[in-house]
């Protein structure tokens, strides 16, 4: 890091291991970055440095798995070998206040240096990070939504790495923050980088809700992919109730053809151990005081409910199964859970067919026998604070067009709410109204940028993400 004297940054680190290059056995092929390649949509773009940055990660966790002497370093290594694979960014001490031409500042707190100096991993991942952050130095290329190919240069950054920048962490949890100056402006008012969807800039204009979004969304994979494995688990369960079924209609008809042993049975069906004696396979009985029937499994009751009830049958009717057990062995039990399973199917039916905007519902029986049902429907919104506090930080041109970008959008989406019945015309004439004070605004800008040219190339807007 870099010490501060009589206000000079003075390089610390200089007389680090500098024979640091001999420790690495092989030297695995780094990816290059073309800054030629013309991205058609910012979406694009992202895409592009993410996919650097991924083999980036791969060959960084190359190079430091070659190195000779382990995988852990001191924090003198450490510094050595980011000096060394690095020498564009300058480590300093101190988290940086602003950006500056020609200065690609790299900061990393205690905690996250000791981190980097005992884990091979993480430091591979915030490698192929910092990698990645510094191609924008070698430009990026997007097309205009007036046809233009416009090449952009990053002319200064600050890479931050500190516990305090834990709220813009994304699935992979680093805690990283970035801040850069370009020597294009984002956009003007005639021209500007095109989108695919509205929600990418209403995701990056938030950093933190849009980290949030990307560790949200990897708990979600991690959820479906349990949620796989138990639905996998479940058709498991129902193949083998089917085939105890089919055993046990066999068994029946053998024995009335009088076949005194089901021996030769469970070895013409080559079911194998599981069933040895009759009464395994014999079927459930039935009450035949009351002529209801009686279940020999869990399994097989919820099979039956699955196949009567459709709601659920396909999840939207969610029962306790500690209820279901009770139900399994109380005739009055079931019935009040096939009445509310019966009304739970009405009201979704009722909901599909009759309620404006019904986008779904949610039922639920708890381990009481208590029903509790959750609809869903659907309603547009205008942001209208929101927006209002964009349009007032905006510090350039660049950033009060994408907030033009974003109400365009909101526009188009009340509009459709309004055919849609989602809401009404009071909230088309809120975003006019908020077109029109991001106009006087960008006028306001514009005017400040031509008597001083340097505030053209500030944004608040990451557009690198």
């Amino acid at each position: 890091m870099y010490a501060v004297q009589n206000n000079t940054s003075v390089n610390i680190y200089q007389t680090a291991n500098t024979n640091y290059a001999a420790k690495t056995k092989k030297t695995p092929q780094k990816p290059v970055w073309n800054p030629n390649r013309v991205f058609h949509y910012l979406e694009d773009m992202n895409r592009g440095f993410l996919s650097y940055g991924e083999k980036a990660v791969s060959y960084y966790r190359e190079m430091i798995a070659g190195e000779s002497d382990g995988s852990t370093l001191s924090i003198e290594e450490l510094k050595a070998q980011i000096s060394e694979y690095f020498p564009e960014y300058t480590l300093i001490d101190h988290e940086p206040s602003d950006v500056k031409d020609g200065k690609f500042y790299l900061y990393i707190d205690e905690k996250n240096l000791q981190k980097l100096a005992s884990d091979p991993e993480y430091r591979a991942k915030v490698y192929g990070l910092m990698d990645r952050e510094l191609q924008g130095k070698n430009g990026y290329t997007l097309q205009y939504s007036d046809g233009r190919n416009v090449t952009s240069h990053l002319t200064g950054t600050i890479f931050s790495l500190a516990e305090t920048n834990k709220k813009y962490a994304g699935a992979d949890e680093i805690p990283y923050r970035g801040s850069a100056k370009s020597d294009n402006n984002f956009s003007t008012s005639d021209s500007h980088p095109k989108v695919q969807n509205m929600g990418f800039l209403y995701d990056h204009m938030n950093p933190a809700k849009s980290s949030a979004k990307d560790r949200k969304a990897n708990t979600a994979k991690l959820i479906a992919k349990r949620l796989k494995k138990k639905a996998l688990e479940k058709k498991h369960r129902e193949h083998m109730a089917k085939r105890r079924e089919d055993m046990q209609r066999h068994a029946q008809k053998l024995q009335a053809e009088k076949i005194d042993t089901v021996d030769h049975t469970i070895e013409q069906m080559k079911i194998g151990a599981k069933y040895k004696t009759w009464e395994d396979i014999q079927p459930a009985d039935t009450d035949k005081s009351s002529g209801e029937h009686s279940y020999a499994s869990l399994s097989e009751f919820t099979s039956y409910l699955a196949a009567t009830y459709e709601t659920f049958g396909n999840g939207i009717t969610t029962v306790s199964k500690s209820y279901l057990r009770k139900c399994l062995s109380d005739e009055e039990e079931r019935k009040k859970l096939e009445e509310m399973l019966s009304n739970a199917d009405a009201m979704e039916k009722n909901g599909r067919e009759h309620l404006k905007g019904y986008l779904g519902m949610k039922v639920h029986i708890d381990e009481n026998g208590k029903m509790e049902s959750e609809t869903y429907g659907a309603s547009v919104g205008f942001p209208e604070g929101k927006r209002a506090a964009q349009i007032d930080t905006a510090m350039s041109s660049a950033d009060i067009q994408a907030v033009m970008i974003l109400l365009e959008g909101d526009l188009s989406e009340c509009e459709d709410g309004v055919k849609k019945g989602f809401c009404d015309e009071t909230e088309v004439q809120k975003v006019k109204a908020m077109m029109e004070r991001a106009a006087k605004k960008q006028k306001q800008i514009e005017a400040q940028e031509n008597e001083n040219p340097d505030t053209k190339n500030l944004s608040r807007v990451n557009i690198l993400i």
